[in-house]
């Protein structure tokens, strides 16, 4: 089982008008990781 917490993203990701669009996320494998977030 997987657990992401959002933090500041989630201003960003809980806006209604990206209701039925797609989010893909990435991870880069550096130290520490960073994260990559698309929205189509």
């Amino acid at each position: 089982m997987t657990q992401i917490h959002w933090a500041r993203a989630i201003n960003i990701i809980a806006e209604r008008d990206l209701l039925d669009r797609i989010m893909c996320l990435y991870r880069k494998d550096t130290d520490p990781p960073q994260f990559l977030i698309e929205i189509d």
